[in-house]
């Protein structure tokens, strides 16, 4: 049921209005409108010798309110006129100092790393040749301590706590035990390489924890294909078979935002994909099925295969399905594809 809020009828008097006192604009919202107010003084700058001071002003408050207005940002007019006696009066406009001494000796001390430096070189120069090996060494020393200092911070400090986030991470957002394991078993490994020395290893094992957080934390239903003129399925004969038919399903990953590009593995040649649609395997009965629907009246009454919910890993199937994907496929046009 709506509810109704009653108003008690308003008295013949009004009571007389409080006068607040109004709070100074704050300088950058003056600043902000400047801004507004210099770029509309240089769009008018062609009609305004046709209008008095007055008229000018006035139009000047006009046109800075509709602009803000149309921004959606509530401006009064006290700020707008604060913002023109401001720009009229180049109050806050940087005014360049005239240059003389004290503006020379500023420059010198502002440069001084860069003048410094090559006073440095030139009397390097004029102690010998001898002494630019010194020199070079002395900086090469310099930068391998630096990167030495950098390897040892990421080897004991950086790595480490990105490998306590990712666990914590995935402790908070799983909702089943798999993936916890999964984790535990990339922090064990990647602890390992660093206690080895090996920091590759490491970051290649945090990189897969990574992509296994991400995996985790999206939700996405697997639906089948049924864009005009693409294929909703085809069968494929394996090269180490050729007497057998694989069937598959094209499918995508539906998020709440349209198709999502999903990793998939190529049972064909091993590798694995970033796709946004790929053959999902799946037995022939299942295959026929949808076939027989399609032709019908060339709609797929059910495209919901699985779905995949934030915390899990895996893909709660709704139609039977067989281990294996592909991700690229060329069928002949005829009847291996549907």
């Amino acid at each position: 049921m709506a509810q109704t809020t009653t108003r008690d009828a308003m008295p013949d008097i009004a009571p007389a209005p409080v006068q607040l006192p109004v709070p100074a604009p704050a300088l950058d919202e003056i600043l902000l409108a400047m801004d507004a107010v210099d770029a509309i003084r240089h769009e008018q700058a062609s009609v305004a010798r046709d209008l008095s001071e007055d008229e000018r002003r006035a139009d000047l408050v006009r046109r800075v309110r509709t602009q803000y207005a149309g921004q959606g940002i509530q401006v009064s007019d006290a700020m707008i006129e604060e913002a023109i006696r401001a720009q009229e009066a180049k109050r806050y406009v940087f005014v360049p100092p005239r240059d003389g001494l004290q503006v020379r000796l500023a420059r010198l001390y502002v440069t001084r790393s860069r003048w410094a430096r090559k006073a440095a070189l030139a009397g390097v120069a004029a102690v010998g040749i001898a002494a630019v090996p010194i020199v070079s060494l002395h900086y090469v020393e310099e930068g391998r301590r630096s990167v030495a200092s950098s390897a040892a911070d990421e080897k004991d400090k950086v790595l480490p706590g990105r490998i306590a986030a990712m666990t914590e991470a995935v402790d908070r957002e799983a909702r089943e035990q798999e993936p916890k394991t999964k984790a535990a078993a990339f922090a064990q490994a990647a602890r390992n390489a660093l206690a080895a020395g090996d920091v590759t290893r490491a970051r290649a094992e945090l990189a897969a924890a990574d992509r296994m957080l991400e995996e985790l934390r999206v939700g996405y239903e697997v639906r089948i294909l049924t864009r005009a003129k693409e294929a909703s399925g085809f069968w494929r004969i394996p090269r180490d078979n050729p007497s057998a038919r694989n069937y598959y399903l094209v499918v995508e990953a539906v998020g709440p935002n349209g198709p999502l590009p999903r990793r998939i593995r190529n049972e064909e040649t091993g590798s694995i994909d970033t796709v946004v649609k790929w053959g999902v395997r799946v037995p022939d009965d299942v295959f026929e099925a949808v076939r027989r629907d399609k032709q019908d009246d060339g709609i797929i009454s059910n495209t919901l295969v699985g779905t995949k919910q934030p915390g899990h890993l895996a893909i709660d199937w709704r139609m039977a399905v067989r281990d294996g994907a592909v991700t690229k496929w060329e069928p002949p046009p005829g009847p291996r594809s549907r």
